[in-house]
């Protein structure tokens, strides 16, 4: 029987603790003395593989010092009945033995930690709090759901904060566009990558990102025009599922479907990298939140999709995120006249600090929105409209409300309603009706710009935020919403 020295395994079996294999049926002196260091990545006492840890130390091996630490206390203890039967002195070697337990103890209990960690947050399952809704029409619910590691693409995020869009209420309500349930809420918010699958190369543990729900390979046909930015490649997700049509959310043994790509009213999150992007970590976390959806889609539609000209005229029916976004980028674009229009009079002020130039609240007249537009621009109508409520009758009126032969509606609103009424004459008389997808951005060539704009504060975002609450009380987060005051409720995380 031979030992470990110098590095050298002279000895087999298995260590202590381990899976029964070559050593079985062997004293258990055998084990504690002579087992050797195998090269394997970590404990069978864990249930999952793990990094090896410190590789930085011994990147030729994926041996844990923990175990270095047992064998070196396994010679210091067997070595002095060795030297009392022995005749050779041996009393150099127990007292190398000693020394290198003192040290390697040290480094072992250190390693363990960072192996453990490095597992914890790479390999396992988390278990956390979400926001979900069961069924439709149920409302929502606080649950303790679990979230599995990232896959090879893939990136676990732990989530700062978010914020509430309309197409999370309509998900809520029933949508055509989300059929799957229970439903893990919520699509607008700003994170921290807190693990990666093994292929994430452009991010890494510790970023700071925006998830989005159109992905950008830059490869398709779409993604190399100007005409679109609908990814072919990585398109929006409807199904609320990853890409390999798997979810990574699960709630008392139910698969979660989350909307879109991802779902943001969780602690954690799991989203695929190429829905992903990554900005500077100085950016204010709640208006990180806002661009994500709502403010950017508004703010694409006017500088990406309409491409509004120096000296135009352009009317906003809605006054929410996505219509400030829509006024501050045609101010942004040189519009000399921007028309808002909401019921809600509050919102005068808040279109004006984007820079709105007038402002109509139809409730306050008999005659219809398109006809009060037309009368600040001349009878003839402006050349930009933009529909951003969903409101189904306000797809016509946003459309009358432009030149006729030349005017150009953009839709970015999304209702509950399958099928909306609609002139056809509208459309008849050389109008343009386009829809929308966020704002016609690309997510990795256009967000960051927005995102850089946003650090210099060159839009005041701080308009937007209304109000704040905690994510285990959403509830009331819906209740801020009903306010004349509220434009934007940030959830903290």
């Amino acid at each position: 029987m031979g030992y470990r020295r110098r590095g050298k395994d002279i000895t087999g079996g298995v260590w202590f603790g381990e899976e029964k294999g070559e050593g079985e049926g062997l004293s258990p002196l055998f084990f504690i003395a002579v087992a050797p260091r195998r090269r394997r990545s970590c404990s069978s006492s864990f249930a999952v593989s793990a990094p090896p840890c410190h590789p930085r130390r011994r990147p030729h091996l994926a041996t844990p010092r923990p175990r270095s630490a047992h064998s070196h206390l396994a010679l210091a203890l067997v070595w002095p009945a060795l030297l009392c039967s022995s005749s050779s002195k041996r009393w150099w070697w127990w007292l190398w033995s000693c020394a290198k337990f003192a040290t390697r103890i040290f480094r072992g209990i250190f390693d363990l930690n960072y192996c453990t960690y490095n597992m914890t947050n790479t390999s396992q399952i988390i278990t956390c709090k979400a926001v979900v809704c069961w069924k439709v029409g149920e409302g929502v619910k606080i649950e303790e759901i679990q979230v599995d590691p990232p896959k090879s693409t893939e990136v676990r995020l732990k989530m700062l904060c978010s914020s509430i869009c309309h197409t999370d209420i309509t998900s809520i309500q029933g949508t055509p566009l989300f059929k799957f349930y229970p439903l893990a809420l919520g699509h607008e918010g700003i994170g921290v990558v807190e693990s990666v699958g093994d292929e994430v190369k452009s991010v890494k543990e510790g970023d700071m990102v925006i998830p989005v729900f159109v992905g950008e390979c830059k490869e398709c046909e779409n993604c190399i025009s100007e005409k679109s930015n609908l990814c072919m490649t990585y398109p929006v997700r409807l199904t609320g599922l990853m890409l390999d049509n798997t979810s990574r959310m699960s709630c008392r043994g139910h698969r979660l479907y989350h909307t879109l790509s991802c779902a943001t009213w969780s602690e954690y999150t799991v989203i695929d990298v190429n829905y992903l992007v990554k900005v500077d970590p100085s950016i204010n976390p709640a208006h990180g939140s806002f661009i994500s959806c709502g403010f950017s889609s508004g703010y694409g539609a006017a500088w990406k999709e309409a491409k509004v000209e120096s000296g135009s005229s352009v009317a906003v029916f809605g006054l929410g995120a996505v219509g400030l976004g829509v006024i501050s980028a045609a101010k942004m674009m040189g519009a000399t006249k921007i028309i808002g229009i909401d019921k809600n009079d509050m919102k005068r002020e808040k279109g004006e600090a984007f820079g709105m130039t007038h402002f109509i609240n139809p409730s306050n007249s008999g005659k219809s929105s398109s006809a009060l537009v037309k009368e600040l621009s001349g009878g003839m109508g402006v050349d930009y409209s933009f529909e951003c409520t969903g409101v189904g009758p306000l797809l016509t009126e946003s459309l009358e409300a432009t030149k006729m032969g030349t005017g150009k509606a953009i839709t970015l609103g999304s209702g509950t309603e399958p099928y909306v009424p609609f002139d056809p004459f509208s459309i008849l008389f050389g109008r343009i009706l386009k829809g929308s997808i966020f704002g016609g951005l690309k997510s990795t060539s256009d967000l960051p710009i927005i995102a850089n704009k946003c650090i210099k504060q060159e839009f005041p975002l701080q308009e937007l935020f209304t109000h704040e609450v905690k994510l285990t009380d959403i509830e009331q987060a819906f209740e801020l919403l009903k306010q004349p005051n509220c434009v934007k409720v940030v959830i903290q995380i």
